[in-house]
């Protein structure tokens, strides 16, 4: 995604090299905290000034710091562990801003009256960062790495007025009030206009959305604010949705590695991580991502969910969770069934009738969605739909049903398709 070594937008370097721009705006801010994490990155994090001793012992020299990294070409695996199975390794001597607190892991501890107690450097901002940002990439971990995918720094109007700060896609904003959002219009700072309105001093609403677009409409920037402190799961959840819109379509120019997503089933494929909460997790976040890169292009992404199936469907965590997925039944099944070979289709079909019990329920729905496939996005779409070839291979399959009741059901499901073609429209599509 992004998780995603799949997006070229918070890209991680191998052999890390600094650019002029960040080398300029460092040498031209000596002194000033520049930030952490990745200077390459697209996606830029801004916070309010937070008043923390123990960050505060480690930003004294941040801007030096940065000058070491830049002379010395440092790249992530350089840089010293900070936490080593939970044990604090390292010191003012080991720490480096490109990858802050290395090995922190990404847990939070609650005291008795249920206030959050930061973690070895980890707290709740960080905590909710990770959160946010791991879901647009497909490295899986329990520690806090959202800095080698992002670039993350204090808010100084001077500093992010330098042509460095300029050249990122998408930006966060945590303000600390309204009043100094009021002040300090981001939207301005970075050129860009208000999607709904620009901020009012007796609005409402807690978050905000800027973008800047190109002569045809196309969303090139974007940048989302909303609070630094009191954040509720809603707002959470809209800012995860901004994220998802802009990185997922593919009218923002943001390319998507096929690839790494096959890379990532093969680990999972792998069986390497006993984990099973943590496998759990990499599931929903394979197959969630997968689906809704198929609503944005079905060529491309269907031969991939059939990829991580072939790979994955001994798995039953595979099953399980691409069936709890409402999106998954209603659309991206029937797109398979609309799209894949004749072989896939039937590999896909004979699989569901041995792993679900309901598999009558599930073909119930995946048919219903193949008169003419559709989508929330696109609507119909009439140069999909069952081939007749598909249309043979499915019912051979419902034909050996044992349980005649399922039988009759599916089958009768397929007639009824076939009579819908021919009814629209007549011989067109060889029924």
């Amino acid at each position: 995604m992004l998780h995603i070594g799949t997006i070229s937008l918070p890209s991680k370097c191998k052999d890390m090299e600094y650019s002029e721009d960040f080398v300029n705006m460092v040498k031209g801010h000596q002194g000033k905290f520049i930030g952490y994490g990745n200077p390459n990155a697209k996606i830029l994090i801004i916070v309010p000034k937070i008043e923390d001793e123990r960050l505060t012992t480690y930003n004294g020299n941040n801007s030096e710091q940065w000058i070491a990294n830049i002379e010395q070409q440092v790249d992530f695996d350089d840089v010293e562990e900070f936490f080593s199975e939970g044990e604090l390794v390292g010191d003012e001597s080991t720490f480096n801003p490109l990858y802050p607190f290395k090995g922190q892991c990404n847990e939070l501890q609650k005291a008795k009256d249920g206030t959050i107690i930061c973690n070895d450097g980890t707290c709740l901002s960080w905590h909710r960062y990770q959160d946010l940002y791991s879901e647009f990439q497909w490295d899986v971990t329990d520690k806090i790495d959202f800095f080698k995918y992002t670039f993350y720094t204090i808010f100084d109007e001077e500093l992010l007025k330098d042509a460095y700060f300029q050249d990122f896609i998408l930006y966060q904003y945590s303000y600390p009030s309204k009043k100094h959002l009021l002040r300090h219009n981001p939207g301005k700072m970075f050129d860009m206009k208000p999607e709904w309105g620009d901020i009012e001093p007796d609005t409402k609403r807690d978050i905000f959305l800027f973008t800047r677009r190109i002569w045809d409409g196309r969303v090139a920037k974007m940048l989302v604010c909303r609070p630094y402190e009191k954040v509720s799961s809603k707002i959470l959840k809209q800012n995860k949705q901004f994220l998802q819109i802009f990185i997922y379509n593919m009218h923002s120019g943001v390319p998507i590695d096929d690839s790494k997503v096959k890379a990532f089933v093969d680990m999972l494929a792998s069986n390497k991580t006993s984990n099973h909460v943590l496998k759990e997790k990499m599931f929903v976040k394979l197959l969630n991502n997968i689906q809704t890169l198929i609503d944005y292009d079905y060529k491309k992404w269907a031969p991939v969910w059939v990829y991580a199936f072939q790979k994955l469907k001994e798995d039953s965590l595979f099953y399980s969770t691409a069936k709890t997925s409402r999106r998954n039944i209603n659309s991206a099944l029937p797109l398979f069934f609309v799209s894949s070979s004749p072989k896939i289709v039937r590999e896909i079909a004979s699989y569901i009738i041995k792993a679900d019990k309901d598999y009558w329920y599930i073909f119930s729905r995946i048919l219903d969605n193949c008169d003419f496939y559709w989508n929330e996005r696109t609507g119909y779409n009439r140069e999909l739909y069952v081939p007749k070839k598909t249309y043979y291979e499915l019912m051979t399959v419902f034909e050996e049903i044992d349980n005649s009741e399922y039988r009759t059901i599916l089958t009768g499901k397929l007639l009824w398709l076939k009579h819908q073609y021919r009814r629209n429209f007549g011989e067109k599509f060889k029924y």
